[in-house]
């Protein structure tokens, strides 16, 4: 096992044995008063890059001459084997693209804090073939947060699995080019509970694609997601791009697009889901949704979804032959509660009975569904400190 001090990781950093720092990050002082964080997260991490035996040797005369200077001799990450765990006494500086590659787990424990600096190109990305785990507690989440606290300042979470999609195998996702998609429908990416994630959902240009707070690219049913709170995303809060992956205790709040987002013939399952909308973003021309489904109708299971909008606008949203199959929900406060549409969101007038059903029950765009207080998904019991 390999400790690194701050001033290691950074000249690793720069040095291309660890990760890939830019020109610019090479003038950052790590030991800067000014400076709140303790490691920088940037670049690749791949299986030859966490060689315990190499960085062993790399390390020793660089240690040697840091480790009289205490006070800045400090353990941030620690490395065994494929495996990278960030120390959670420690806040993290989140500058660019940090991609784990295919082999290589990336652990992030309970009280971890990630610093997201402004850009679209700063996000985190889960290659085909590697984990992430992150392991936040029963109120002790691990936090992922823009630095500057706006909606859509950075890139979000990419996952990117082997499990089946209806565009095929080895395709490439719409924000950053990586590659998903296989035929493994169980595969696992890692597990991912007690996650707070604010501010992502970074958009690319006025006319192209945005990240997501949470995309979710043929993630396969092997890979665990629980009480996640994904807040003031750009765009979707939570996208999943074919797969079967499960997610259950799902908070989303003002989401400028879809708080729920599906495509390419998802196949899970989504539980205890709440969805807020307090934010008026029609007066930038979005329309914005509850959820959103289109594509290839894989008969997903929605249950137990509340979707709560003191500002109107759509509930759920279902394209072209799209569907699922609902139990308990919940809308209050929409203009729309459920809307068919064509794939250029034209209203259809023949609307498609049998795709999608609430509580065993075919609907139409005219239905009305609420439910008593008491049945509404309770946010509060997530364990990710909402109010």
């Amino acid at each position: 096992m390999n400790t690194f001090s701050k001033k290691a990781l950074k000249i690793i950093c720069c040095t291309a044995v660890l990760f890939s720092c830019s020109k610019e990050e090479n003038n950052t002082q790590a030991n800067s008063v000014d400076n709140p964080y303790d490691t920088e997260l940037n670049g690749d991490i791949s299986t030859q890059e966490l060689d315990t035996e190499t960085l062993s040797e790399s390390l020793k005369e660089l240690i040697s001459t840091t480790s009289t200077d205490n006070e800045n001799f400090i353990t941030n990450v620690t490395v065994q084997g494929t495996e990278l765990t960030l120390d959670p006494t420690k806040t993290y500086h989140l500058t660019g693209a940090y991609v784990i590659k295919e082999g290589v787990t990336l652990n992030i424990l309970a009280g971890t804090k990630i610093v997201a600096q402004k850009g679209v190109g700063v996000h985190i990305v889960v290659s085909k073939g590697a984990k992430l785990n992150i392991l936040g507690e029963l109120n002790n989440p691990v936090e992922i947060v823009s630095e500057e606290g706006n909606s859509g300042d950075w890139g979000g979470i990419v996952i990117c699995g082997k499990a089946k999609t209806t565009l095929g195998e080895d395709i490439r996702t719409e924000v950053g080019g990586y590659y998903y998609g296989g035929s493994q429908d169980d595969d696992n990416s890692g597990t991912i509970q007690y996650l707070v994630l604010k501010g992502a959902g970074a958009k690319i240009s006025q006319d192209r694609s945005e990240f997501n707070g949470l995309s979710l690219y043929a993630v396969g049913s092997g890979t665990s997601l629980s009480n996640i709170a994904i807040i003031n995303s750009g765009d979707d809060g939570i996208a999943f791009f074919g797969g079967g992956v499960d997610a259950t205790n799902i908070y989303i709040e003002n989401a400028k697009d879809d708080a729920v987002d599906w495509t390419e013939g998802w196949s899970g399952t989504l539980s205890n889901t709440y969805v807020k909308h307090t934010q008026d973003f029609n007066q930038e021309n979005q329309t914005y949704t509850a959820l959103e489904a289109q594509g290839d109708n894989n008969n997903p299971k929605i249950s137990n979804f509340t979707a709560v909008s003191t500002v109107a606008n759509i509930g759920l949203q279902f394209k072209g032959n799209s569907g699922a199959d609902i139990n308990n929900l919940h809308l209050g406060g929409y203009t729309h509660q459920i809307i068919f549409t064509d794939q250029d969101d034209q209203e259809l007038t023949d609307i498609p009975l049998n795709t999608v059903k609430v509580d065993g029950q075919s609907v139409t765009s005219d239905a009305q569904y609420t439910l008593s207080q008491e049945n509404h998904v309770d946010y509060t019991s997530f364990g990710l400190g909402l109010e």
